[in-house]
Parts: C-alpha cells; structure tokens; sequence
C-alpha cells in the first residue's frame, strides 16, 4: 500500500485497536488515540481522517465534523463507515450500549453541508452498513 506523502488519522478510542494496526502498517500511518469531538492535532494538517464502524457512537456528529474539518486540509478527506439501520434509532434510547443514533444518506446529507462539507461517495455494503467518503471545502 502506497501511503507515500499522505497525512492519514485514523481516529479510535480503543487502544488494542492501534497496537494491531501499527503491526500492520508500522510507521506508514500516524493512528490516534483520540475522541472525534476533541481530536489533539493542529489546524489544517490531514489529508485523510478515518473512522471505522463507530460514526453511530458520536454523541454530538456536527461538533466532530466540524473538529474533523478543522484538522484537514482544503479539499481533504474524511472516510467513516457505520450502521444504517432506523430501527436501531428506536432501541438505542433504551440501551445503554453506547450507540447514540444510526444516519441515513439525508441525514449525513444534512451534516455535511452544515459542516463545510460534501459527500463524494456514498456506498451501502450491506442493507445495515454504508461507507461514506466526505470532502472539504468542495
């Protein structure tokens, strides 16, 4: 993989999850051990943000697009995959799992234009799952 001048953070919360990875990948990708509302990097310094599997977890989504547009640079990506399913929007109020709400492709639609960005894919994996890239400043 050819990550040759590219500033990639992948942000996660869970500290195995970065140790795995840095076997991996070694010192090719700076990974962050971070919160995506409060994310510990100077303005302007990011190609890519990554977040796997976790977008329905944030508490308050356009405080960390708007962190997560703040660290990358113009015409930056910001690459995220999670769940789709609305029905989940009805049981999470009762769980205490830690999903906050799951978003549809109008939602994040919503998000993005109110965060200074745009969606540039949008792709279903599955009927629950999506994988969604955004740009900045388009």
């Amino acid at each position: 993989m050819g990550f040759t001048n590219v500033d990639e953070l992948p942000v996660t919360l869970a500290e195995n999850m970065i140790q795995e990875a840095n076997k991996l990948y070694g010192n090719n990708i700076k990974f962050l051990n971070t919160n995506a509302e409060n994310i510990l990097v100077e303005d302007n310094t990011q190609d890519i943000v990554t977040i796997c599997c976790t977008f329905h977890h944030i508490s308050n989504p356009q405080k960390a697009l708007l962190e997560i547009n703040r660290v990358l640079h113009n015409n930056g990506y910001f690459a995220f995959s999670s769940i789709l399913n609305g029905l989940c929007n009805i049981i999470y109020p009762i769980l205490s799992s830690g999903d906050v709400r799951a978003y549809n492709k109008r939602d994040l639609e919503i998000l993005s234009a109110n965060t200074g960005f745009s969606i540039e894919n949008y792709d279903k994996v599955d009927k629950v799952s999506y994988i969604v890239k955004l740009r900045k400043g388009m």
